[in-house]
């Protein structure tokens, strides 16, 4: 694994980001599944029309994960 100098060009400090951005998806995605996983086997006593999770915020929550994610490069190319 190669490290970041600070006297890298700013272009390759944001593909080194970038590249591990998506092992970081997997990583969201992955513990997100597992958690519903439990959280599915621990609640048993759901009344009729009632949600465990709301299926909406899970690409809102990976957009906002993502938003998180993006000062690192913006802080090191700076």
């Amino acid at each position: 694994m190669n490290i970041i100098h600070n006297r890298d060009k700013w272009y390759n400090i944001i593909i080194w980001w970038e590249i591990r951005r998506i092992l970081f998806n997997v990583a969201v995605i992955l513990g997100m599944l597992l958690s519903i996983g439990l959280m599915s086997v621990l609640v048993d006593d759901l009344k009729p029309g009632e949600d465990l999770y709301e299926p909406i915020l899970i690409p809102i929550f990976l957009f906002l994960v993502n938003i998180c994610y993006t000062p690192g490069w913006i802080t090191l190319a700076a």
